[in-house]
């Protein structure tokens, strides 16, 4: 036998076991391969990763909405299908994955003309495996955008998301604004299905110089459970959370519920949520929580609302608009019990917004609010990205 014709044969015997392996395994209803389709920014192995199942387990049904439930909470995709095993026990899972990056302008103004101007580049998909980059430079532009001065704002962060494929993922933040500077570092260990959903925690370091001359530092512990079913324009669902920071001079507190309940079919949905937080320790060193914004007590600007503890209660009801299901139109109101100076005060802040959803671009969410705040009497309008709460 001529050794080339024997060399030939062993690629056709391989192939030959390969398909009769795969022929075996779907007609046990069993899984012998996976294939990733549709993906553009995001690596396969990651898609993997977040699948409730591999070759080898035997199919069940419920897994296609379970795979679309994971993969959507990520934030990466627009849409997730899954076609059951094939004649020859392959899945197929078509996944279209959203333009991840994000170069934004940004400017702000307060009621005494103090104005700043800055820029933000995120990247949401780094590398195709879901790590967070962001970096942010923001200046202050004198009165009503005047001039642009040398005082300015840095900070950067960079989230990695499963290091190595496993349940751990890691956070590094760093940044100097006229207040101060510091930096984080954390862990975080998933204990649900993926990093997105189910139970979590994270420990980390935290170290920051506060502008009167101040250091606080001291190890951060949190703590959060989510059970989200996302679809874009609309979700549903539950997530809690709680953290705590111990420092040199004292603890912060903080923690929250909030839930997302489906009114009907079209995707209407009504929202709440109960949060608070509490500083013990040295208050000059420890400074207050600043509670007025667009995620916050609506209605008042950074600044307005100081705290140095505060319970808050919001509702808001995100309603659909026909024909643009993209589109949804949001009223809203929050109310706080705020301590502060050794004063406890109840504030209000109501109002309405429209919140756009563009389904090709991760947390493409961009929500206009108007607000009244009722303890100053004035108005206050928040234009952003993402959901306020």
């Amino acid at each position: 036998m001529d050794h080339r014709d024997h060399h030939r044969r062993w690629p056709l015997a391989a192939a030959l076991l390969v398909g009769a392996a795969c022929l075996a395994a779907a007609a046990e209803g069993r899984i012998a391969q996976v294939e990733v389709l549709g993906l553009r920014y995001t690596q396969a192995a990651m898609v993997k990763r977040e699948l409730p199942f591999a070759p080898g387990d035997a199919w069940q049904p419920e897994w296609q909405e379970e795979t679309r439930r994971r993969l959507m909470a990520t934030g990466l995709f627009s849409e997730v299908r899954v076609e059951p095993p094939d004649a020859a026990g392959v899945v197929r899972v078509y996944a279209r994955d959203r333009w991840p990056l994000w170069l934004v302008p940004t400017a702000t103004r307060k009621d005494n003309g103090e104005s700043y101007l800055g820029l933000v580049l995120e990247d949401y998909n780094a590398w195709g495996r879901g790590d967070a980059l962001r970096l942010e430079l923001r200046r202050y532009a004198g009165r009503n955008f005047s001039r642009l001065t040398r005082e300015q704002s840095l900070s950067a962060s960079y989230r990695m998301r499963r290091i190595g494929g496993g349940d751990w993922s890691a956070k590094l933040q760093g940044w100097k604004d006229p207040a101060g500077r510091g930096w984080s570092l954390a862990a975080e260990r998933t204990l649900g299905p993926t990093p997105e959903l189910g139970a979590r925690f994270a420990l980390g370091w935290r170290t920051q110089w506060n502008a009167n001359g101040f250091r606080l530092l001291g190890p951060q512990l949190e703590w959060r459970d989510e059970v989200i079913d996302e679809h874009l324009d609309w979700h549903r669902g539950w997530r809690a959370w709680a953290s705590t920071w111990w420092t040199n001079y004292g603890l912060y507190l903080s923690g929250g519920y909030a839930r997302y309940q489906l009114l009907n079919a079209v995707g209407d949905t009504v929202a709440w949520r109960l949060e608070g937080g509490a500083i013990q320790g040295d208050r000059a060193a420890l400074g207050s929580w600043d509670i007025g914004h667009r995620n916050g007590l609506r209605g008042y600007f950074p600044g307005e609302m100081p705290a140095t503890s505060y319970a808050l209660a919001s509702l808001e009801g995100r309603f659909l608009w026909r024909g643009h299901e993209n589109v949804q139109g949001v009223p809203f109101v929050d109310a706080a019990l705020v301590g502060w100076q050794g004063k406890v005060r109840v504030h209000w802040g109501v109002g309405a917004g429209v919140r756009w959803t563009l389904r090709w671009l991760v947390r493409g969410t961009i929500r206009f609010d108007i607000a009244y705040g009722v303890s100053i009497r004035k108005w206050r309008a928040y234009l952003g990205t993402m959901q306020a709460f």
